[in-house]
C-alpha cells in the first residue's frame, strides 16, 4: 500500500473493537432465538431491567425461560456497550469522516433494536417480537460491514480484476432474496401460519437459486472471493439441513399441538440455529457485495484514462 493508503487505514485495535462486537452479538442472536423457540418472551414483563438486578436475580430460583429472557438480556447490554467503544472509538482515530458516520450507525441500529425489545415486552406484542427478530439481521449485518471496512485486508489491493456487472447484480439480489427469507421465516416462528410456512418454503428454492448463480459468478475471481464463496456454499448446505429438521418439526406441531410438549433440547437449539445460521448467510452476501463493489470501483479507477483526456474533460 501506498502511504496516502496506509494512513486512511483504520487503527488496528478499533477493528478489534468491530470484530468483538460482532462476536458478541452472536449469542445474542442466538439467545433471542432461543427465546422465540420456547415462547418466553413475557417470563418477566418489566421491560427494562437493570443489569446488575438481573445479575443478582440470576442467584435466586428462577425457570429456565427466565434465565434464557435474562442472558438475552444481558447481551444486549454488553453488545450496546460494544457498539458505544466502537463508535467513539472511531471519531477518536478513524481517519475516514464517512466511516466514523458509519459507526455512528451501527451504534444507532444497535439503539433502536434495544428500544424495540423493550416495547415488545411493554406492549406485549407479537408483531412488535417479529420486527424485533427481522431487525436484528439488519444490526448483524451492519455490525459485519463496520469490520470489515475496518480490516486492513480491504485496503490491500494485490491484483483488482475487473469485476462483471452480472456479478454484482447477482450480490445484491442475493442480498435482497436472502434477507425476504428471514423475514418469511420470522413469519413462521411467530404467526405459526400455514400460508407463510409454504411462502418460506418456496422462497428456499428461490434463495438456493440465487446463492447458487451467485457462486457459479464468484468462481471467476477465486483469488477475490476464495473464502467468502466457501462460507456461503459451507453455511447454505448446512441451512437446508437443518431447516428441513426445522420444517419437520413445525409440521408436526402444527398438525398436532400437543405435540410441543415432547419436543427436546435438540431440537430446540436445532430450530435457534437455524436463525443463527440465515443471519450469518445473510450478512455473508453482504460482505460479497461490498467486496464485489468494491473491486469494481478500485479497477475503474486504476483504469488510465486515453491520452488527450483528463478526469471530468473530454
Amino acid at each position: 500500500m501506498s502511504n496516502r493508503e496506509l494512513q486512511a487505514v483504520a487503527p488496528r485495535w478499533l477493528h478489534w473493537c468491530a470484530v468483538l462486537t460482532v462476536a458478541a452479538t452472536l449469542p445474542l442472536l442466538f439467545l433471542g432465538a432461543e427465546v422465540t423457540t420456547k415462547g418466553v418472551g413475557m417470563v418477566d414483563q418489566r421491560p427494562v431491567v437493570a443489569p446488575h438486578q438481573a445479575v443478582r436475580e440470576f442467584a435466586e430460583p428462577q425457570s429456565l425461560g427466565w434465565r434464557i429472557e435474562h442472558a438475552h438480556r444481558l447481551a444486549g447490554w454488553f453488545v450496546g456497550l460494544c457498539g458505544i467503544t466502537l463508535a467513539a472509538g472511531a471519531w477518536w482515530s478513524e481517519p475516514r469522516l464517512w466511516m466514523r458516520w458509519l459507526a455512528s450507525a451501527a451504534l444507532a441500529l444497535i439503539c433502536i433494536q434495544g428500544l424495540l425489545g423493550v416495547f415488545r415486552v411493554a406492549l406485549n406484542n407479537s408483531g412488535l417480537a417479529w420486527i424485533h427478530g427481522c431487525f436484528a439481521q439488519i444490526v448483524f449485518a451492519a455490525l459485519v460491514g463496520v469490520a470489515l471496512l475496518t480490516s486492513r485486508r480491504w485496503f490491500e489491493q494485490p491484483s483488482l480484476p475487473a469485476i462483471s456487472s452480472p456479478l454484482r447484480i447477482a450480490s445484491l439480489v442475493t442480498v435482497v432474496l436472502v434477507y425476504a427469507q428471514l423475514v418469511l421465516g420470522g413469519l413462521v416462528r411467530h404467526q405459526n401460519s400455514v400460508v407463510t410456512a409454504r411462502l418460506h418454503l418456496i422462497g428456499a428454492f428461490v434463495t438456493l437459486a440465487a446463492i447458487l448463480w451467485l457462486a457459479k459468478l464468484m468462481l471467476e475471481y477465486k483469488e477475490s472471493f476464495r473464502w467468502s464463496l466457501r462460507l456461503l456454499v459451507g453455511l447454505a448446505t448446512l441451512q437446508i439441513l437443518l431447516g428441513v429438521e426445522a420444517w419437520l418439526s413445525w409440521s408436526a406441531r402444527f398438525y398436532n399441538p400437543a405435540s410441543a410438549i415432547y419436543e427436546s433440547v435438540a431440537v430446540h437449539l436445532l430450530r435457534s440455529a437455524h436463525y443463527l445460521l440465515g443471519a450469518l448467510i445473510f450478512a455473508t452476501t453482504v460482505v460479497i457485495a461490498l467486496k464485489a463493489h468494491r473491486h469494481a470501483a478500485a479497477a475503474t479507477a486504476a483504469t488510465p484514462l486515453p491520452p488527450g483526456q483528463w478526469e471530468g474533460v473530454a
